[in-house]
């Protein structure tokens, strides 16, 4: 099973242009920006990413900006650790509180994620507003509310991060 794992992980990176041991890429992430994130966490997104063609980089961004990897549910609304709705839980016939379970968040988050992506024509700042507003979410409201710039930039500068810590060749400490 860790095998298999490890090689999907493996072909993440390798299908985003960066090839290395996918552990590697883990501790470096782990032990600069993403210090809450656990093992389990960063295997599941790299499956859910992988089976669902999604960003890694960009869903632990995500992860990082919506709870600081706290597997947690917020105001009774939202849950897990990428904050999955009660109204995508309602949609899929189940509790808010089966997103609780890393593999079933990171997998919908992905999916979420690769929605809004396809609605924003790839734009990547439009895509993290209706992620986090909801794909019918009328932006421009979305951006007057000040939300745009609590949640779009913070998330952007970690993703750059990351795939600057992933790509450099000098260990970060």
């Amino acid at each position: 099973m860790r095998t298999k794992l490890i090689i999907t992980t493996f072909l993440v990176f390798s299908i985003h242009g960066i090839l290395f041991d996918p552990y590697f890429g883990y501790n470096r992430l782990h032990d600069t920006i993403y210090k809450n994130m656990t093992v389990e966490m960063y295997m599941a997104m790299s499956r859910a990413c992988y089976e669902k063609k999604g960003n890694l980089l960009m869903m632990l961004a995500i992860g990082k900006s919506e709870t600081d990897f706290e597997n947690t549910m917020k105001n009774g609304f939202d849950s897990g650790v990428w904050q999955i709705n009660i109204k995508q839980a309602e949609q899929m016939g189940v509790p808010l509180t089966y997103f609780l379970n890393i593999r079933n968040c990171a997998y919908k988050a992905v999916s979420i994620y690769n929605s809004a992506l396809k609605k924003s024509k790839g734009d990547l700042e439009l895509t993290l507003a209706y992620y986090n507003a909801g794909e019918n979410a009328n932006i421009t409201n979305y951006k007057k509310s000040g939300k745009w710039n609590k949640y779009v930039p913070v998330i952007m500068k970690n993703y750059y991060r990351s795939k600057e810590i992933i790509s450099s060749k000098v260990i970060v400490k």
